[in-house]
C-alpha cells in the first residue's frame, strides 16, 4: 500500500535528520484516509481500517516532530486527527490506543514543565476524550458483535 511507503519513508527521513522532508512524506500517507473520511464511504472496512492505522501512525509521528520544532498547534492538531482515525474500528483503539495516550501524556508534562498549563490541560482532555470514544465502540461492540 502506497500510505504505508510514504508512511515509512517518513521515518526514514525522520532518521536522517531532515524532519521537513519527513513531515512531507507523512502528508502525503494521511491522504488517502483523509479523501476517504470526505467522501460517504464506510470507515469501518478492511482498507479503511489500513487507512485509518497507516493515518494514525503518521499523525502521530508528524505531532512528535511538530512538537520537537516548539510547533504546539500544529502538533495538537495532528493528535487531535490521530484521535478521529483511532475511531475507525475498535480493533484499531485495542492495538494504538496506549501508545496514543503516552504521546498526550508527554507533551502534557512538557508543556507543564515549560510553563504552559492551558496546552498541558488541552493535550489531556485530548487523551481522555480518546478513552472515552474507546469505551463508547467497545460498549457498542459488546451489544452487538457483529457491528465492529
Amino acid at each position: 500500500m502506497l500510505a504505508s511507503q510514504w508512511a515509512l519513508a517518513g521515518r526514514a527521513w525522520t532518521l536522517a535528520g531532515k524532519e521537513e522532508e519527513s513531515l512531507k512524506c507523512l502528508e502525503a500517507a494521511v491522504q488517502p484516509w483523509e479523501a476517504l473520511c470526505s467522501s460517504s464511504a464506510d470507515v469501518r472496512e478492511a482498507g479503511a481500517v489500513r487507512l485509518a492505522e497507516v493515518a494514525v501512525q503518521a499523525y502521530s509521528h508528524a505531532s512528535r516532530l511538530y512538537f520537537r520544532r516548539g510547533a504546539g498547534d500544529a502538533s495538537f492538531a495532528a493528535l487531535a486527527r490521530a484521535r478521529d482515525a483511532l475511531e475507525a474500528s475498535v480493533e484499531l483503539q485495542s492495538a494504538m490506543l496506549d501508545d496514543f495516550l503516552s504521546l498526550c501524556y508527554e507533551q502534557a508534562c512538557a508543556q507543564r514543565s515549560s510553563g504552559s498549563p492551558q496546552a498541558a490541560v488541552e493535550l489531556l482532555m485530548l487523551a481522555l476524550a480518546a478513552l472515552s470514544a474507546a469505551a463508547s465502540g467497545q460498549e457498542r461492540t459488546a451489544r452487538n458483535p457483529t457491528a465492529a
